[in-house]
């Protein structure tokens, strides 16, 4: 009899919730300083330029930003005038999503 689904996600990945785990209570904390090289504005200008290159009447005004992490892709939306909605499973990570346009306008 084949064994059930979370049975077998339990012997891989424990029972705590992967948002929980230890491994992941550091991450926020460091995550922008291991992602300072990534070039977050090029990604949003290539998704943007991309988007009006299928359609130039495309005007968008509501992103939903999942794995959002700390937030960077979405403040660069935030910067085009876009209203964000970003969401992660590891709740740290949203918080500090949270307080960067407070820092950063």
């Amino acid at each position: 009899m084949a064994e059930p689904k979370d049975a077998r996600f339990r012997k891989l990945f424990g029972d705590e919730p992967l948002a929980e785990a230890p491994e992941f209570s550091l991450l926020p904390r460091y995550y922008d300083t291991l992602m300072r090289d990534v070039p977050y504005r090029m990604w949003v200008n290539y998704i943007v330029d991309l988007l009006w290159r299928l359609d130039s009447t495309f005007r968008f005004r509501r992103v939903l930003e999942l794995a959002c992490g700390t937030g960077m892709v979405a403040l660069e939306f935030a910067r085009k005038g876009c209203h964000i909605v970003g969401v992660d499973i590891v709740e740290g990570m949203v918080a500090v999503a949270r307080r960067k346009p407070l820092r950063w306008g």
